[in-house]
């Protein structure tokens, strides 16, 4: 091997080493990257979890403080005689009738807590039970309604028969607590008592939904009289037992609109009427619910027209349940001239009449035509006609006996 030859070969086996320590340094350079790759992830994963259990222990510790606050008393008998007798408090403030509370159980959840059971059975109506509910969200006890079943009674269906299941916690942690204190709550989204009753009491849980009203006027126009008062009447069925319907002028293209009410009860719309023809009138009628009252609109016609004229008015017949109680009493001679007492047993009065003298019986005027001393017969005209009293008959049980020639006034 020449010295030329020599040289190559040393340059191969450089560049062979060359490339080999190369690959070996890149390859100890990977496994280093992965490893330190490694480290961060493991660091980060430990310093997250730490974190996570750092921040679920406070949550936890938070959380089961305020459980203790909330809880019952520790010792499960101290526990259920103190829940029971504010549960008894509650139902007799409410006014449920026939209430009867009893513990039922208690049952272990681990070594922290126990659950206590208690039933209340009793009747009432949904506006009690609205008010019981009430009083036992406003406290912030660990205790929930587990079971709630409403029975209807009665006609109404709104009586009701009510039996409730509560289960509440007592927490071991606070074995030391012998009373139940007060412990407001701010579950409720409402304030007030009557936020809910308003809301919730004036419905029927067990009734048909509440049905739209519907108006049973007749569709033919109806008539009034010009300058004589009068009304528009207008009819409907709420549609539901026990509801009340509301009348409320909507619309009229009747000129005098100010003359007519604009709410009525009655479904009644009375007025005067100042002008003639042919009008329109739109009403809506509302019922009184339960929960939102339903309503409907529909439009009415009414015409006013001229007065007719007025017949000729002729006498009228005696009254003759005003006649029944004139009795002629006497009929003597006074002066030569026999004269007739006509009592009015109705003003305990006594007239005196002799023939010629006129006299009213209700609306019709009458004249005495002759008085007979020796028979005791008297002759009056009334109402067109002639009629024959005796003494001591009243003047319904009198009948004509002929046409006037004249007529009485």
């Amino acid at each position: 091997m020449n010295q030329r030859e020599r040289t190559l070969a040393l340059c191969v086996a450089f560049l062979a080493v060359f490339v080999m320590g190369t690959f070996a340094f890149n390859w100890f350079r990977g496994a280093v990257d992965v490893k330190d790759a490694e480290i961060r992830n493991l660091t980060s994963r430990r310093d997250t979890e730490a974190y996570t259990i750092g921040t679920k222990g406070r949550l936890a510790r938070k959380r089961f403080n305020e459980y203790r606050s909330r809880s019952l008393p520790g010792i499960t008998a101290v526990a259920s005689s103190r829940y029971s007798d504010w549960l008894r408090q509650v139902v007799e403030q409410v006014g449920l009738k026939g209430t009867k509370v009893d513990y039922v159980a208690a049952r272990n959840r681990g070594d922290l807590y126990k659950q206590l059971q208690f039933d209340i059975v009793g009747k009432g109506d949904i506006e009690q039970l609205t008010e019981f509910l009430f009083e036992f969200y406003q406290q912030d006890y660990l205790h929930r309604i587990d079971r709630l079943i409403l029975n209807p009674t009665g006609k109404s269906m709104e009586d009701l028969n009510i039996s409730i299941r509560i289960e509440a916690v007592s927490m071991v942690a606070v074995a030391d607590r012998m009373e139940l204190e007060p412990l407001p709550s701010n579950r409720l989204k409402l304030e007030k008592l009557s936020d809910y009753t308003s809301i919730i009491s004036g419905r029927n849980l067990f009734a048909p939904g509440n049905q739209v009203p519907r108006f049973v006027t007749d569709d033919e126009p109806q008539q009034m009289t010009l300058g004589r008062r009068g009304s528009v009447r207008i009819r409907a069925d709420a549609g539901d037992r026990g509801q009340d319907v509301h009348f409320r002028l909507v619309s009229t293209d009747y000129p005098e609109a100010d003359e007519i009410p604009k709410e009525s009860d009655s479904g009644r719309f009375s007025f005067t009427p100042a002008k003639t023809g042919d009008f329109n009138i739109v009403v809506e009628v509302v019922d009184s619910g339960p929960g939102p009252n339903n309503k409907a609109t529909k439009e009415f016609a009414f015409t006013v027209s001229e007065p007719e004229p007025e017949p000729e008015r002729e006498d009228p017949l005696p009254d003759f349940d005003v006649a029944r109680s004139m009795y002629i009493t006497a009929v003597i001679e006074r002066n030569g001239e026999p004269q007739l007492w006509l009592h009015l047993r109705t003003t305990n009065e006594t007239l005196q009449l002799r023939a010629g003298d006129r006299f009213r019986v209700a609306d019709a005027t009458g004249t005495i035509r002759a008085i007979s001393f020796d028979t005791g017969r008297v002759e009056f005209e009334l109402g067109g006609q002639i009629w024959q009293a005796r003494k001591g008959s009243n003047l319904a049980d009198v009948d004509p006996v002929g046409e006037a020639d004249g007529g009485s006034e």
